[in-house]
């Protein structure tokens, strides 16, 4: 029986995990401190490969440390 729920319960966090490489830079800034902690990984890594192609202007436009 436990072989049977624990890769369900991993497929069904997967199915409703979100996508951040379809959100733009300021949707992704926006979400900053609302992501839940499942996701904050996922999140930090896509905010820090698109801030590091940003340059100094833009990322004080978006209030970006």
């Amino acid at each position: 029986m436990k072989k049977f729920i624990l890769p369900l319960i991993f497929l069904g966090s997967v199915a409703f995990a979100t996508d951040y490489k379809t959100l733009s830079t300021e949707e992704l800034v926006a979400l900053r401190g609302t992501v839940s902690t499942e996701e904050r990984d996922a999140f930090k890594s896509e905010m820090q490969s698109r801030t590091s192609t940003l340059s100094y202007d833009e990322k004080v436009a978006l209030g970006v440390p």
